[in-house]
């Protein structure tokens, strides 16, 4: 039998204070697994800026909504 396993990640508590940590891990996983799109959401367009920044140069695209 064969499985694959990927590592999760969990905060304890919610709030912008995970933005960029979020956004890093969802650049590692990206990469692991080849997405070439992140889709996020940001009403006040700073998570937005956040994610823009960890994604610079890594040729992942952002769609923001």
């Amino acid at each position: 039998m064969s499985f694959v396993q990927k590592r999760s990640y969990y905060f304890d508590t919610p709030g912008p204070a995970n933005t960029e940590d979020a956004a890093r891990f969802s650049l590692e996983r990206a990469k692991e697994t080849g997405i070439k799109t992140v889709v996020v959401a940001s009403t006040s367009g700073k998570t937005a800026q956040v994610f823009s920044t960890v994604l610079k140069g890594s040729g992942i695209q952002l769609v923001v909504v």
